[in-house]
């Protein structure tokens, strides 16, 4: 013999589970769209004294323009991550809230 639950319990009880389980899906994405990254710079004041103060300006000139390269493509990459994790926070919230917004419309129906 099962245990029988009234509709509205059953409805209020699943909507519980999902929303429950979105909460962690969007905590998740929040965290990774808004936590603190370390964004690289060039140039690197102490090695810009210690390497390049002694190298002829054109050659300072071209390895910093080389470098600025690389981190720029870098703090590139994280930078679109943190933008696809912030998309990923506002799908989740959305759906969150779309889902509790059924739910409410599926308590106030029975």
């Amino acid at each position: 013999m099962g245990c029988y639950l009234p509709h509205a319990l059953q409805t209020l009880i699943s909507g519980l589970q999902l929303a429950s389980q979105s909460v962690d899906t969007e905590g998740f994405s929040a965290y990774q769209a808004y936590k603190v990254r370390g964004y690289a710079t060039v140039p690197n004041p102490k090695v810009l004294l210690t390497e390049y103060w002694t190298s002829p300006a054109f050659d300072t000139k071209a390895r910093l323009a080389a470098t600025m390269a690389e981190v720029i493509e870098e703090n590139e990459r994280l930078t679109d991550s943190k933008a696809r994790w912030v998309r990923v926070a506002m799908r989740s919230l959305l759906s969150e809230a779309a889902m509790l917004l059924l739910l409410l419309v599926l308590q106030v129906a029975v």
